[in-house]
């Protein structure tokens, strides 16, 4: 097959078919599980253990929902990777996070032998998402009370990674349609004996091509005795290397536990803000959300709908940090933006959007700060805007 022929399976319909229906399907299933538990607390305001539990279930539901749109995300922008600096210990610590129920659900160990301060130059959220479906793979693969080995190592201008467990079998078939997928640079998306195995051959050969696209590879090998093994090298951006103890990593999932290499003082080690704070969204939900988070962490949180108002209440008022939406009535994010800072060069300015297609280097030419994705996590708005505080000298 020549290579214009393979690169037309990027687009099969039928896989796309598959694809949507499947997805719109799970968030269904989890959409609805989440709004009955959500229901049942509202209806039962004196049960302290049910509020708990479906706040819980409400949270994993949420998690969940956001691992399907991420899938998405990594197959829209598989050709287009937005390349940046990447810690390689921060890509590892998130996607071990997203396989934290399915690690715990199974009673599954996880021995972790990682080199922190590698730096690689990646799209963070593709590099993320390989880590994830790979250790998705392990975590769904393998015998309860099984364990999975992470090696992480800078070697000869590499970084490689090895994920691996003892603790899974496969038959001899299913080993040389992984070899044959990973040796093709392209996305394989139809399946010949029907739709059956689609899903899993097309998550690894997306995350194939995204490796491959990073300049670097996957190889996988299996063997009776000593199991599964999966191998990712990918080129190292030359930095000084800093060997941080395993243990640092065992908090899987937690962020704000994990030694950061850089500095002597981070933004895990702030524990309260004093900060002035604009959120401009036309959601009123999720200005809200944000206003709550934020108020209860000390800090002085303004509300507005659009981008006019934003300006507006900008011209009265020197705001440390201000979370903008991108999209919005009267006047967008980008355009309020310029004026803003038209306004106050030093303004921080941090978009959060749920676009795909954004001209990063448009943004940053602008004096946007930062960006984040939806959905998000709470935790990356406070983390960025503790980075805004130490900066500034405010903590």
């Amino acid at each position: 097959m020549d290579e214009v022929s393979k690169k037309k399976e990027i687009v099969d319909p039928e896989y796309l078919k598959k694809l949507i229906s499947d997805s719109v399907h799970s968030i269904n299933n989890i959409l609805t599980g989440m709004q009955g538990y959500a229901e049942l607390a509202q209806l039962n305001p004196d049960d302290n253990k049910l509020i708990e539990d479906s706040l819980k279930i409400v949270i994993d539901s949420a998690n969940k929902v956001k691992l399907e749109l991420k899938n998405f995300r990594a197959f829209v922008r598989v050709e287009a990777p937005q390349f940046e600096e990447v810690d390689v210990q921060e890509v590892l610590e998130e996607a071990l996070s997203l396989v934290r129920n399915e690690l715990e659900a199974g009673g599954i160990e996880v021995d972790l032998n990682i080199q922190a301060g590698g730096y690689i130059r990646a799209d963070h959220s593709q590099m993320t998402q390989v880590l994830f479906n790979i250790l998705y793979d392990l975590a769904c693969s393998i015998k309860e009370g099984g364990k999975i080995s992470i090696y992480g190592n800078a070697e000869n201008n590499s970084y490689i990674f090895n994920l691996s467990s003892s603790d899974i079998s496969m038959d001899m078939d299913e080993v040389e349609e992984i070899k044959k997928i990973l040796s093709e640079p392209f996305i394989i998306m139809k399946d010949e004996e029907g739709l059956g195995k689609i899903e899993k051959r097309s998550v690894l050969s997306i995350c194939n091509r995204i490796v491959y696209n990073h300049l670097g590879k996957i190889d996988f090998s299996y063997d009776k005795r000593k199991g599964l093994n999966y191998t990712i090298t990918l080129p190292l951006t030359i930095k000084e290397v800093v060997s941080v103890p395993s243990e640092e990593l065992k908090q899987i999932g937690k962020k704000d536990e994990v030694s950061y290499v850089e500095s002597a003082r981070s933004p895990g080690d702030v524990e309260a803000l004093d900060m002035d704070i604009l959120v401009v969204d036309d959601e009123e939900y999720i200005r809200n959300t944000i206003h709550y988070f934020f108020s209860e962490k000390g800090c002085r949180v303004i509300q507005a709908e659009d981008g006019e108002y934003a300006l507006d209440l900008a011209s009265k008022q020197g705001f440390d940090i201000i979370f903008m939406d991108y999209l919005m009535p009267k006047m967008g994010g980008l355009e309020a933006a310029k004026k803003i800072k038209k306004l106050n060069s030093e303004a921080k300015i941090v978009f959060i959007t749920g676009r795909e297609s954004i001209d990063l280097k448009k943004f940053h030419k602008e004096g946007v700060y930062g960006i984040i994705k939806k959905p998000f996590d709470l935790e990356e708005l406070l983390n960025i805007a503790k980075k805004v505080a130490l900066e500034k000298g405010l903590i």
